[in-house]
């Protein structure tokens, strides 16, 4: 956490932090949003599910034993580039994003496809009866532990190459069609 703290201060960053189930963001980008300042993020959205801080670097660090993911938000693909390449040179952590304009950074071990893992365990359930539904970068690791892997109409070319089938779009019932063909 240090080390993306100092990388990410050095850039002025636009970080939201996750810890104790909640999300934090900085206090003055918070505003800037929900002022309709930032056209990239929902207001409404991150009106209802964010805390502002009036320093989220100092809780960053405040918290640091405590943080389950770090998010970056950027203006543009060049800026991500850029905070990418640095951030990949990191040790002990895993670097995803869940849409064109972040990144999201967790533990070594973090992914949708370690907490499946984790529920097929526990419920005994194989591979071969999963199936996996998703649109983003961080959606790749699931996606490929399963039997049947769902990419979204709406999802990154990257996601639609590596899944096994694309549905519709999650506006157009995707989901509901490919339970419908797959499981029904």
């Amino acid at each position: 956490v240090r080390v993306v703290h100092d990388i990410l201060l050095k850039r002025n960053a636009m970080i939201e932090i996750f810890y104790n189930g909640r999300a934090y963001i900085g206090e003055e980008e918070f505003n800037r949003i929900v002022n309709g300042g930032n056209t990239r993020r929902s207001r409404t959205y991150v009106s209802s599910t964010r805390t502002p801080v009036k320093d989220i670097y100092s809780l960053l660090l405040q918290e640091a034993s405590q943080i389950e993911n770090i998010s970056i938000n950027y203006f543009d693909e060049e800026e991500k580039r850029e905070t990418e390449k640095v951030l990949a040179e990191i040790e002990n952590i895993t670097l995803t994003s869940s849409f064109t304009y972040n990144n999201e950074i967790g533990g070594k071990e973090t992914s949708k496809a370690k907490a499946l893992r984790f529920l097929m365990d526990m419920l005994e359930v194989t591979e071969e009866e999963l199936m996996c539904c998703g649109d983003s970068p961080n959606d790749l690791q699931m996606i490929e532990l399963s039997k049947i892997g769902v990419a979204m109409g709406n999802a990154l070319d990257l996601v639609k190459d590596r899944a096994d089938y694309v549905t519709d779009t999650n506006h157009n019932d995707g989901v509901a069609k490919a339970i419908e063909k797959f499981v029904l």
